[in-house]
Parts: C-alpha cells; sequence; structure tokens
C-alpha cells in the first residue's frame, strides 16, 4: 500500500481526471442541444448537468473513492454536493464580480478553481466515507436461485484458481454487483445519450439507407421493392413529431438497441441470475452489431429489439401459459413481417423447440398458442396482401441480392466464411471474456474435464441456448441447401443471447483478481468505437477522398436520382434543384 501523503495524492488525481472528464462531458452535451436546436439553454444546460453528474458518480464510486460508502448512501450525498458546488460556484462568481476586486476573467478562474477544492473535501470526508454499519447485500430474487444453484454444483478448479460469477465478492466486482439493476440502468441510459449525440454532432448528413427510408415514409405504403415498410413508418412518424432534424433517426436506432438490452436482462435475471445478467448485457453492447453500425437505423436494426422481444415472451409464454403472453407474441410475430421477412427464422426456431423439447411440448395444446397464431395472421394480413398484388417485389429483391454459390466447394467455403464474419463481430466480447479469464479453462486444460455443460440441464437453460444457437444453424442450413450467399449483416438480431449463453456454458465466466481488467477493457472498446465513430464522422471523408454514407451533402444523393426522372412526373424536382442546401430540404421538402 502507497504511504498516506502518495495514496492522498493519487485520489486526487483520479478525482481531477473523473472531473475534467465530467466538464467534457457537460459542456459537449449542452453545445450539442443548443447548436441543433433540440432545447434551449436552461433545458440543454439542466440535461447536461444531470448527465455530467451520472459520468461523475460513476467514475468517483468506482474509481476515485473505490473502498468508500455504499451506493444508495454515496449516490444522494454527492447529489447534494454536486448541488452546492453548483450554487457556491455562482455565489463566488457572483460576489467577485459584484465587489470589483478583480476582473471578470479572474473572477471566473477564481470560483472555477476554489469549487472543486470544496467539492472534492466534500466527497472525501463525507460523501463517499465508508459508513460505520456494514450495508446489507441486495436481496437476491428467486430468478437468481436458479444459477446459483448450478453454480454451487460445478466442480471447484483450484488449478485454474477460478470462481463463479455469484461467488466473488470483493473489491470493484463488489461494489457492481452488489446492485446490478442500477448499473444496468446507468448502462441503458448512458448508451442511449451518447450513442444519439455523437452521430447527431458529427455527422454531415443522415445515413444513405436512412434517407432512402425516409423517402418511402412520405408514401405511407404496404411495402416497398425492397423492403417491408415499418422503419419508413417509424422515421416518417418522428418527422411529423419533432419536424426536420436529424436527431429522431438516431434515437429511434438506439431506443432499438436499449429495448433489446433490456429483454437480455429480463430473459438473464430468469435464467442465471441477476449478476450473471448484467454481465451479459455490458459484453453484448461489444458486439459489432449493438454498436458502430447501429447510426444507420434500417431494417437490421429494427429487428434487434422485436427478436429479442420474441424471444423473451416466447419464455415465459412456454413457462407460464397465460394468455396475455400468447397475444403478445402474436402481435410481435405480426409486426416482425413489417420489418424483415429473415424474422421467419425465429418463428421456426421457436416453433421446432416446441415440437423437439418434452417439457414444452404440452404447450401444443394451449389456446394461447392457436390464439397468437391468428393474431400474427390477422397483423400481417394487410402486407401480405400487397406482396401478392405486387409480384413479391420484395422477396425478389432479397433473391437478387443473394448471390448463387455454383458448385460444392462454394457452399462449404461460403458458410465458413460467414462463420468466420461473425467470429470477427464477437471479438471484442472475446477479448474482455480473455482479459476477466473466462475462457482460460478451453486453452489451459481443453474442453474435456474442464468446462461444465450442466447449464443444459434445464428447461430455462436449454432455452437459452436453443434461441442463442439453432437461428443461425437455420441460416447455414438455408444458405447450404439453396446455394444462397449469406451477406454478413443479415443475422444482426440472432446474436442478442449469445453473451448469455457464453457465460452460462463456461464453467468460470471469469477470474476473481481480473474484474478490473475486464472492466477496464469494455471501457476501452466501447468508449474507442465511439472516438473512431466521431473520427469518422469529422475526418473520414479527408482521408478516404470521397464522401461518407453520412457525408453526402443534400443533393449530392438524390438529384442524380432526380435528373433520372421525367419533370412533369415529378413537378417539385425544379424546386428541389434551386433551395435543396442539405437533406432537411431536400428530402423532407422535396420528396
Amino acid at each position: 500500500m502507497p504511504h498516506f501523503p502518495l495514496r492522498e495524492f493519487l485520489t486526487l488525481m483520479r478525482f481531477g481526471i473523473v472531473g475534467v472528464g465530467a466538464t467534457l462531458v457537460h459542456m459537449s452535451v449542452a453545445a450539442g442541444l443548443v447548436h441543433f436546436a433540440l432545447a434551449n439553454v436552461f433545458i440543454a444546460n439542466l440535461t447536461a448537468y444531470m448527465t455530467a453528474f451520472v459520468v461523475a458518480f460513476t467514475g468517483h464510486f468506482l474509481w476515485t473513492f473505490q473502498k468508500g460508502a455504499p451506493l444508495k448512501q454515496a449516490i444522494w450525498r454527492y447529489f447534494v454536493i454536486s448541488l452546492s458546488a453548483f450554487g457556491a460556484n455562482n455565489l463566488v462568481l457572483l460576489g467577485l464580480v459584484e465587489s470589483g476586486l478583480v476582473s471578470k476573467v479572474t473572477s471566473v478562474i477564481i470560483a472555477a478553481a476554489i469549487v472543486p477544492a470544496i467539492s472534492y473535501v466534500a466527497s472525501r470526508l463525507w460523501g463517499f466515507k465508508e459508513s460505520s454499519t456494514p450495508s446489507e447485500p441486495e436481496t437476491v430474487g428467486p430468478e437468481a436461485e436458479t444459477f446459483q444453484a448450478i453454480a454451487s454444483d460445478r466442480d471447484t478448479d483450484e488449478v485454474d484458481q477460478a470462481v463463479d460469477i455469484t461467488s466473488v465478492r470483493s473489491g470493484l466486482h463488489d461494489r457492481v454487483m452488489k446492485h446490478p439493476a442500477f448499473w444496468f440502468w446507468a448502462l441503458v441510459t448512458l448508451h442511449l445519450v451518447l450513442w444519439t449525440l455523437v452521430p447527431t454532432l458529427v455527422y454531415r448528413n443522415l445515413p444513405l439507407d436512412v434517407i432512402e427510408l425516409v423517402t418511402w415514409g412520405h408514401e405511407w405504403q404496404l411495402g416497398y421493392f425492397k423492403h417491408p415498410p415499418l422503419p419508413s413508418w417509424l422515421l416518417e412518424g418522428a418527422t411529423l413529431l419533432f419536424g426536420k432534424v436529424a436527431w429522431p433517426a438516431y434515437l429511434l436506432s438506439q431506443l432499438s438497441i436499449v429495448i433489446a438490452f433490456w429483454a437480455i436482462w429480463r430473459l438473464g435475471r430468469a435464467v442465471i441470475g441477476a449478476e450473471a445478467a448484467l454481465l451479459s448485457v455490458f459484453l453484448t453492447s461489444l458486439i459489432y452489431f449493438y454498436n458502430f453500425p447501429t447510426p444507420e437505423f434500417n431494417h437490421n436494426v429494427l429487428q434487434v429489439p422485436v427478436w429479442a422481444l420474441m424471444a423473451l415472451v416466447g419464455w415465459y409464454a412456454l413457462k407460464q401459459d397465460k394468455l396475455w403472453q400468447w397475444l403478445v407474441l402474436g402481435l410481435l410475430t405480426g409486426i416482425a413481417v413489417y420489418i424483415k421477412y429473415s424474422m421467419a427464422i425465429l418463428v421456426v426456431a421457436l416453433l421446432l423447440f416446441l415440437l423437439i423439447e418434452p417439457q414444452a411440448r404440452q404447450r401444443l395444446r394451449s389456446k394461447g398458442l392457436w390464439l397468437a397464431s391468428l393474431l400474427a395472421l390477422l397483423v400481417a394480413v394487410p402486407h401480405l396482401y400487397w406482396l401478392i398484388d405486387s409480384n413479391f417485389q420484395s422477396l425478389a429483391y432479397a433473391s437478387a441480392r443473394s448471390a448463387p454459390l455454383e458448385g460444392i466447394v462454394a457452399r462449404i467455403l461460403g458458410p465458413l466464411g460467414f462463420v468466420g464474419a461473425q467470429i470477427g463481430h464477437h471479438a471484442a466480447l472475446l477479448l474482455v471474456l480473455v482479459l476477466g479469464g473466462g475462457l482460460v479453462p478451453f486453452w489451459r486444460k481443453g474442453l474435456t474435464g474442464r468446462v461444465s455443460f450442466a447449464f443444459a440441464g434445464t428447461l430455462e437453460q436449454r432455452y437459452l441456448l436453443w434461441i442463442a444457437l439453432v437461428p443461425i444453424l437455420l441460416t447455414i442450413l438455408v444458405s447450404v441447401i439453396s446455394g444462397s450467399e449469406m451477406r454478413p449483416m443479415w443475422p444482426a438480431p440472432m446474436f442478442s443471447f449469445s453473451a448469455l449463453a457464453l457465460l452460462g456454458s463456461l464453467k468460470s465466466a471469469y477470474f476473481k483478481n481480473r474484474f478490473r481488467a475486464m472492466v477496464f477493457g469494455w471501457a476501452a472498446i466501447y468508449f474507442g468505437t465511439l472516438v473512431v465513430i466521431a473520427s469518422m464522422g469529422l475526418f473520414g471523408s479527408h482521408f478516404i477522398k470521397k464522401p461518407l454514407r453520412c457525408g453526402l451533402a443534400g443533393c449530392g444523393y438524390c438529384q442524380p436520382f432526380f435528373q433520372s426522372l421525367a419533370e412533369p412526373v415529378w413537378p417539385t424536382i425544379s424546386l428541389c434543384r434551386r433551395r435543396c442546401m442539405d437533406w432537411r430540404q431536400c428530402v423532407l421538402l422535396c420528396a
């Protein structure tokens, strides 16, 4: 342990780093909201202040004061300190300015220097000071009992020094896992704010797919020649609600992702406990489909939440057999038809589980299942009518997008390349597991005797493995049989539960003394991805010497299309050519 002066200096340095980071977040959020006219200056400042508060508290609780007060005590104390510091800052500034003793610039500097010092002392001596009576750990509900029972049955690996998730109670892990629900909602809030704000600030234009969907949405058709209509309807609805601005499109994308996170969290709690569910959500946020391409709201992104919700509601319908659960599943299935036809793979996987799993087979006699099927059909009928009436245009487009695989070798190598691409999409997740020691049993001792698959011993666990693995296997099987190429982005929604399946199948998810490395690895990758997206939006076109998908200026995208059409058919073309300076006029005014 460092001597007291050095330890205090290190704590002060950590406090300063977190404070600077929170200040930058405050400035960025406030500036972005005001610059893009998303809120008036007071609402923008309040929103930015609350966002910065979450960032600062998280940093101080997990890093600056690592062995301080319990969560509930720390959060309200730090909120009081933060509000007091905010008020003191303004009082000191007002007093110095009104006194005239120093210049206004000097007044700002003095106020800015005094308040952080007071805040540090208050946080150190009161806000994060450990309470005299130890706090009770968060009560573990019955949903976690399954995972705890499984963990207790697993053999202890003394060589690997491995421990199960629920048995780790030390240091950073202890502070996080005492309140898994709090940290889940903290991640969801942070993700929603940052992943909406960053593309709003740095993208010059909406991505191409989004612009295309916006133009389609004006017509409110039951289908379009490429795809079903729901994403276009949502974008048009957002335009009608919020006006001709870009941020609702990015918000729709991130709402899709956080809804999927919630479904993962709920199903994980029901199957393997809240702690493993929390970790699985953090790991899922590192999968490629759930971060890098998400600012581009399209059919692949919208599949993700509906797929995850169908798997979640499907589980509860199988387990509890309540009529409302079956009806919700039927409604979601009908809605899925309006998103993308590949959603049928999940429906097939769920039906196969009903037929193959003995404990689930009894639900075939449930009236809820058949009423759900009828409801799904009724919801899907309008689009199915359009599909037939249009001579299956969207299906023909999907077939044309899939290149044929000629010969036996191509039919083998094609799926292998597809699998390799999906492993690459999981590279960040696997790296964090490696940092935490979770994959050590696989390469140290091999599969024999070192990895426990007792996880598949109950209906709950078999269901989770089924929805994590069978849809992707069905996709590969269809490709091999039909000889059609699979595009790497097509399985975007199929990996919502891959992290849960990994955590449940491994004998040990991570080592006791490596949780901190796991957290820092996650943070580096997660925030690094945001930095890459911001850098590409700001500077990408300068390096590749052509506009990015999100960097075309107004008519740079749509004018060539308008020029190919006859003037009488599109009477607003001349208006577009004269007035269109950005996508707001070009797409929303002319299309």
